[in-house]
């Protein structure tokens, strides 16, 4: 949730170049102007970000990994249970529930976050773009279009390499344990 809340930021940051006031003893020439001064520190911070973003990824991939695929399993497991004991007593009953809701917001929670990594990143091109960036030199400008490029794809947390972790994701997990609950139906 940190990284998502830097990265809005970011965005404030980008739409407000030009009035962050960078300090002087940065060894810009005054002629250059603010504009490139903050310019030039928001992409130092921009990079600073990405790369605490990238080795959040590596980190923490695998365990995402490991506890998106646990609940899963335990969602169907619970449903299965629930839905096929023989002696289905209150207190079994509550106990899978609780599994079940746990596993349900365990994967949530994670899928969550990483689609507000996604989202708040997403809008950095468009902030950038609603700087005052169109009355500046021909040779700032060309540095914002080659950054308005870098920033029109967003950060996202991948699980397995493959799989981003976003809502999208969320519900293809809940798709999937219902799936396997029907074949565990069928063999029943």
């Amino acid at each position: 949730m940190s990284c998502a809340i830097k990265y809005e930021t970011m965005g404030l940051n980008f739409k407000k170049l030009g009035s962050i006031r960078i300090s002087e003893d940065q060894g810009l020439d005054k002629n250059q102007g603010f504009f490139y001064a903050d310019l030039i520190h928001v992409i130092k911070n921009y990079q600073d970000l990405k790369d605490t973003t990238d080795k959040f990824k590596f980190c923490f991939g695998n365990l995402f990994l490991i506890q998106v695929a646990t609940s899963a399993v335990t969602i169907c497991g619970s449903v299965y249970a629930v839905a096929f004991s023989s002696f289905q007593t209150p207190v079994f009953l509550a106990v899978y529930a609780i599994v079940m809701i746990y596993s349900f917001f365990d994967i949530y929670v994670v899928a969550h976050f990483g689609n507000e990594i996604k989202h708040a990143s997403s809008h950095l091109s468009d902030n950038l773009f609603e700087s005052n960036w169109f009355e500046q030199p021909k040779s700032c400008k060309k540095i914002i279009l080659i950054l308005m490029e870098i920033l029109r794809r967003p950060q996202q947390l991948v699980i397995a390499k493959v799989y981003p972790l976003d809502l999208d994701i969320f519900t293809r997990i809940l798709r999937i344990a219902y799936s396997m609950f029907n074949i565990l139906q069928s063999f029943n």
